[in-house]
């Protein structure tokens, strides 16, 4: 009876045991740590990939709208120097231009006789760690003559 009564007690104890016995392991723990780890490392990597990517993009934005600027004042001027920085709001961005050997002329005859100088040409516009290169046609030379 004894012997009984002693098995009750330690089998009602070993329930109680079981029964209070709750939350993880260290094992388990340590476990979940290093997986969120795991992910959070990849999940930065990507987001400073991407933000990389972003300012990069924005630096060659903004140097094709320098470019477009640049292209539109040279139309406007017959002496363009080869190299400076661009008008504002681009002031930040400097370009370069490297003339081809090619030029094309065209003669419009009428009542009074047009002459065009279309020269090819290439721009590289320069901001931050970014470069374009653009290629625009100018025109120079524009000579009126009068019959």
């Amino acid at each position: 009876m004894k012997e009984n009564k002693e098995h009750q007690e330690e089998s009602f104890s070993i329930r109680i045991r079981e029964k209070t016995k709750r939350g993880f392991t260290l094992f388990e723990v340590m476990l979940a740590v290093a997986l969120f780890a795991v992910l959070g490392i990849v999940c930065l990597e990507n987001h400073l990939l991407n933000m990389t990517m972003i300012k990069r993009m924005k630096e060659e934005e903004r140097c094709l709208l320098a470019a477009r600027s640049q292209a539109v004042l040279f139309s406007l001027e017959n002496d363009i120097p080869k190299s400076g920085t661009c008008l504002l709001p681009y002031d930040d961005c400097r370009y370069e231009l490297s003339l081809s050997d090619l030029t094309l002329s065209e003669t419009v005859r009428g009542e009074s006789s047009l002459s065009y100088q279309f020269s090819l040409t290439e721009m590289t516009v320069f901001f931050g760690k970014a470069s374009l290169t653009v290629p625009i046609t100018l025109t120079q030379g524009l000579d009126r003559r009068e019959p």
